[in-house]
């Protein structure tokens, strides 16, 4: 069958791993603590460009917590930019397709471990809890960042 994807037992464990490290991502956005890795570092200073909509959506918007009092405060520029780079380099779609192998009665096995990127984001709420939304696509976090109304069809 065309486009079969097989799923293979103890793969389940890999996923909770990168569920647990996007959360973990998500409140040190969050937090305003950023995030330093190598892998991200790289990734922004290859960046040929940011998409300047996408930060002027999250300049002045509430997505992070300030230090002192706890509370969300409003991003600056530079940290609606890095917000953006970071999100971008996390949901950057694979440069090739997943493999895929063929099994001897014609069925195709696409082997996708890693491969579809999702990150839970989460944004500072009043009283000090975080709402956090699952998505895969840089559109998608920013919308959520920025307070947008997104209908589920467009999710």
């Amino acid at each position: 069958m065309l486009g079969s994807i097989a799923v293979h037992r103890g793969r389940g464990a890999a996923f909770w791993r990168r569920l647990r490290v996007s959360l973990i991502a998500a409140a040190l956005v969050a937090a305003g603590a950023g995030m330093s890795s190598p892998l991200l570092t790289l990734h922004a200073q290859t960046q040929q460009s940011v998409r300047e909509d996408l930060v002027r959506k999250l300049t002045g918007k509430k997505i992070r917590v300030d230090k002192q009092t706890g509370l969300p405060r409003a991003a600056s520029e530079a940290e609606a930019r890095a917000t953006v780079q970071q999100l971008a380099a996390l949901l950057q779609p694979p440069a090739a397709p997943p493999p895929v192998s063929y099994r001897s009665n014609g069925m195709q096995v696409a082997t996708v471990d890693g491969y579809l990127n999702r990150v839970v984001v989460g944004r500072p709420l009043p009283d000090g809890r975080f709402e956090t939304r699952c998505v895969s696509t840089l559109d998608e976090a920013v919308a959520f960042l920025s307070g947008e109304r997104v209908a589920l069809e467009d999710r």
